[in-house]
């Protein structure tokens, strides 16, 4: 299987049924009470074709597209007529201010394209844009736009010709479309066909990274590389979700790591695990999400178990 660099027809994809979906179980106890967790740190979209009256020529362009994926195969790029821009609105104009994709160190080049979904609200979700679209990517340094650089597509990864130093922020801005496959092979079993048209009820899945991807949020450009031994290296204050119970940390300078707001965890007496790698140069403090200390600044080699404890309406965060 692969992935192919193409897009379906924008016309055959206008007008279709679709957007994100999660992956949660819920489980209802006799009382009523409810246990919810999140099995997925995306959503995968999810697309369905109600394309009545096609005419013979989108018929046959349609299945020729098929064809060439071989079925749910290989995938391909689609555009999401709802989702398609960086742009607040999801639809407008992108502009090289629309997301500050990352803080130049004086050293980083490289910054992934991502579009932010309720930034300023309790729980902000960061999409990879992989598939951006050709000619409409648009970046700036410090506010100012620039045109030297170079862009991986498929993949969304920006590369400056020039680090950008300390401090700056660097934004950029596109249309972007989502890779997906044919949800099934054996879409055509469906065809209606009436007189010279044909209605075709297709459905299409996003494709998701193969390695699963963390649900963090880096505030800048180079924090959250990983080393050779797969500690984390950071730079810059960030927050820490559920997705890894273990966080082994490598601070490259005196950084905070965020807790996620305590109101929708279980409480817990092993929550996370924050670890920091003997030898590093700085420190790592854990916080609440109101920016309470609950760990004191941990140094070279310290670990701490993060336990959540519960009384009443009042949760607090604990750490040994």
């Amino acid at each position: 299987m692969s992935f192919h660099n193409v897009q379906l027809d924008p016309a055959i994809s206008r007008g279709t049924e679709g957007g994100p979906t999660y992956s949660t179980t819920i489980q209802t106890t006799a009382s009523g009470h409810e246990y919810r967790v999140q099995r997925a740190s995306q959503p995968r979209h999810r697309h369905r074709f109600e394309k009545n009256r096609m005419t013979n020529t989108e018929w046959a362009a349609l299945i020729e597209f098929f064809h060439a994926r071989r079925g749910n195969f290989h995938g391909f790029r689609f555009k999401d007529w709802r989702d398609f821009s960086t742009h607040t609105n999801g639809t407008g104009a992108p502009t090289a201010l629309d997301e500050a994709i990352g803080t130049g160190d004086g050293s980083e080049t490289d910054f992934q394209l991502f579009a932010e979904y309720d930034p300023a609200g309790l729980n902000p979700y960061i999409r990879t844009l992989s598939c951006p679209v050709a000619g409409t990517i648009l970046v700036a340094v410090a506010g100012t736009p620039t045109g030297s650089f170079t862009i991986t597509n498929p993949g969304g990864l920006i590369t400056l010709d020039t680090a950008p130093g300390g401090g700056q922020i660097v934004t950029a801005g596109c249309y972007f479309d989502t890779p997906v496959r044919f949800a099934s092979d054996e879409e055509w079993l469906r065809l209606r066909m009436g007189g010279v048209t044909a209605d075709v009820p297709l459905e299409v899945v996003e494709l998701l990274d193969e390695v699963e991807t963390p649900e963090l949020w880096y505030p800048g450009g180079s924090a959250g590389s990983e080393d050779a031994d797969g500690w984390l290296e950071v730079s810059q204050d960030f927050h820490i979700t559920l997705h890894n119970k273990l966080w082994p940390i490598d601070p490259t300078a005196p950084v905070d790591a965020f807790l996620p707001p305590p109101d929708r965890l279980p409480g817990g007496a092993d929550i996370f695990v924050v670890s920091i790698k003997p030898g590093a140069a700085s420190d790592c403090t854990v916080r609440d999400d109101a920016g309470n200390d609950i760990t004191g600044a941990l140094s070279s080699g310290e670990t701490r178990t993060i336990a959540l404890a519960r009384a009443g309406s009042t949760a607090t965060w604990i750490a040994y």
